[in-house]
């Protein structure tokens, strides 16, 4: 999930619209993810530090599995293959490397 404030959502702060913090943290996360490998470490790092994180991620239990994921991915390139904004929310799909076609 690219971007998970549950407090916001409870507060009724979740509208037809993004709110500003889920789109500048969903479009940092990809620049982040789908970096080149040899980029992608420092650029996830500099993620946790950025103003719009915490507001992003109140704790960051739910964006670590997207660290997991680019840290076991080494050379392969991260992609984007879907995200779904809510409100308070930012739903997203990321894949590292290449799927391979059945013969």
């Amino acid at each position: 999930m690219a971007v998970h404030n549950l407090r916001d959502m409870q507060l009724g702060m979740t509208t037809d619209q993004q709110l500003p913090y889920a789109t500048s943290f969903d479009k940092a996360l990809k620049e982040a993810a789908t970096a080149s490998p040899e980029e992608r470490q420092s650029k996830m790092a500099e993620l946790l530090k950025r103003k719009d994180a915490r507001r992003a991620h109140p704790t960051f239990d739910h964006l670590l599995p997207i660290f997991v994921g680019a840290g076991a991915a080494g050379e392969e390139w991260g992609v984007r293959l879907w995200t779904l904004p809510e409100g308070s929310m930012s739903w997203a799909q990321y894949r590292f490397g290449e799927v391979p076609v059945p013969i």
